[in-house]
């Protein structure tokens, strides 16, 4: 009869299997790992991006907030005049004349506009008053004396001067207005010079016979 080693035979098959399961867990692992190195090189990548371009951001936003609180600080200056010019109309209540006049300009002034100077010019005929100040664009300028004209206070809304100025690093624009209560006067027209008399030519007078 004869007896064959069951279980000495297995062995070696065994062992192969669990070799093989060995591999296949540590491929599985190299590969699991390779991802996870892959993907947070890719994280590290789009971070550092993300963080170079919060940089530029913040660079670029530290000039434009100077400018905001230069802004800020004009507002705050367009507030203040608005208010003496509050103060100036309830003084000159009983001259209604400028009264009305500075209530008339306080009432029409845009938001991005504000006043530097009012002086009434007693030469510019009745009610004529300059003005000076600053705006932001064109179209600031362009609004107040629209303005100005929808209230019919003024006859004549003239624009003497407008360029560009700079305040504190910002770009603005003064202006100077000259406004009339009432239409100018028309220059007086010198009237041509009369002709120079000629000769005086006699006729012959004919003979008596």
């Amino acid at each position: 009869m004869i007896r064959i080693n069951v279980i000495r035979s297995r062995g070696p098959i065994r062992g192969q299997q669990v070799r093989r399961q060995v591999m296949i867990v540590g491929v599985l692992f190299l590969l699991v790992a390779a991802g996870v190195g892959y993907y947070w090189r890719a994280q590290a990548a789009e971070l550092g991006a993300l963080r170079t371009e919060i940089n530029d951001l913040k660079r670029k936003l530290g000039p434009l907030q100077k400018q905001v609180e230069k802004v800020k600080e004009f507002e705050t200056q367009k507030a203040e005049l608005v208010a003496k010019l509050t103060v100036i109309t309830k003084l000159e209540q009983s001259r209604s004349g400028p009264a009305a006049m500075l209530q008339h300009l306080r009432r029409y002034l845009p938001e991005q506009l504000w006043l530097t100077q009012l002086s009434e010019r007693s030469e510019l005929a009745v009610g004529g008053v300059l003005v000076e100040g600053y705006a932001f664009a064109n179209t600031d300028v362009a609004r107040f004396m629209k303005n100005l004209e929808a209230s019919k206070f003024f006859a004549i809304i003239q624009l003497i001067e407008s360029q560009e100025a700079e305040l504190e690093g910002i770009k603005v624009l003064k202006f100077r207005l000259r406004l009339f209560r009432e239409a100018p006067p028309a220059p007086a027209v010198p009237a041509p010079p009369a002709a120079p008399a000629g000769p005086k030519v006699e006729k012959a007078r004919p003979k008596k016979a």
